[in-house]
């Protein structure tokens, strides 16, 4: 359920880390430098490219564009939970779309609030574009990024405050929830970022530039099993049998029998979800021995 999964061990280091430095008298300082005035230069060049990758996946990836166009529509319906490799289970065409829409809703998002096109929002806007290929589209980002922005105003605080620029871009870390659950526990993720990704920065005094992975590895820890105890009908199978070993190969895969999508999910009954089972300890019960097994 989040997809910065590397902010969220950085982070843990981190916090290991800046007690050590301090013990030995070398306490950092975080700083903060923010540019401004470049908008008008950025909206061109990233419209551009953002265009030109839409394009691209139309009419540049030899897929008639009608169906790349149903690729895409399709791609919107997977929950986005990790590893969702678009690339291998839609095609460079979905992807080059999916990759130039959600980096100009990136854009859109920074220019609604008031805030500033420079080196870290920009470099935001990319990651969400980088990972349109890995879990990200316009149905489960936007709920993050409406909770981030409401979040703002709650806390006497406005989106445009540098920081809270940043939880709208990369707070979409958290888009898995969104896309699996639905557009209200989106939107409580981004609300909650907004709020924890402000504190979680002292404890790694800036050493981990992935702060917005680790604030969402820490709520998706807490959210998750919170909304699935409330919610057990949304509770998602974790992994296919052998699900990962599918990404070892280059080949195109078949994923119409996957349970990647919302809809697949919402069919699938409590019971059969979650077997009935024996014992009185809350856990499944052990696997049978070998020689058990017929």
């Amino acid at each position: 359920m989040n997809l910065y999964n590397m902010g969220f061990a950085c982070g843990l280091f981190a916090m290991m880390v800046v007690p050590i430095l301090t013990a030995f008298g070398d306490k950092p300082d975080s700083v903060l430098y923010w540019a401004t005035h470049y908008n008008g230069v950025f909206i061109i060049v990233m419209g551009v490219l953002c265009t030109s990758m839409i394009l691209m996946g139309f009419y540049g990836t030899g897929v008639p564009p009608w169906a790349v166009w149903a690729g895409y529509r399709r791609l919107l319906t997977t929950t986005g939970r990790a590893p969702s490799d678009y690339l291998r289970m839609f095609g460079a065409g979905p992807v080059l779309i999916n990759i130039g829409v959600n980096g100009i809703l990136g854009i859109i998002y920074i220019l609604a609030v008031g805030g500033e096109l420079n080196g870290p929002t920009v470099g935001g806007i990319f990651t969400i574009m980088g990972f349109s290929a890995f879990g990200k589209h316009a149905f489960n980002i936007i709920p993050v990024m409406i909770g981030v922005a409401l979040g703002a105003y709650g806390m006497h605080y406005t989106p445009d405050y540098p920081a809270l620029q940043l939880a709208g871009l990369f707070g979409t870390t958290l888009a898995p929830i969104a896309g699996h659950f639905g557009w209200l526990p989106g939107i409580l993720a981004g609300f909650i970022h907004s709020a924890l990704v402000l504190q979680t920065g002292g404890p790694v005094a800036g050493l981990n530039l992935y702060n917005n992975g680790f604030s969402g590895g820490l709520i998706a820890i807490v959210l998750y099993p919170t909304i699935t105890a409330i919610w057990k009908r949304r509770r998602p199978v974790l992994r296919d049998e052998d699900y990962y070993d599918l990404f070892e190969e280059n080949d195109p895969i078949d994923i119409s029998s996957w349970r990647t999508h919302r809809k697949e999910s919402t069919r699938r009954s409590s019971h059969e979800m979650h077997p009935v089972y024996s014992g009185d300890a809350g856990m499944p019960p052990d696997e049978p021995e070998e020689s058990e097994q017929p």
